[in-house]
């Protein structure tokens, strides 16, 4: 697998788990089901606008 992004923050949550927080403009012309396609089920995308996808 390649890089998914370059990671600013990481922190743990008690609710959420690892939160790594990191921008990939690389990725921005591409759609939620092809980023999930990449990453797998595991990983929840949260927008700045807070819209959430798992």
């Amino acid at each position: 697998m390649g890089k998914i992004m370059d990671v600013s923050l990481t922190f743990e949550s008690k609710d959420e788990g690892t939160i790594i927080v990191g921008t990939n403009k690389g990725l921005d012309h591409l759609t939620y089901p092809e980023i999930k396609k990449m990453i797998g089920n595991k990983i929840l995308i949260k927008y700045a606008n807070q819209n959430k996808w798992y």
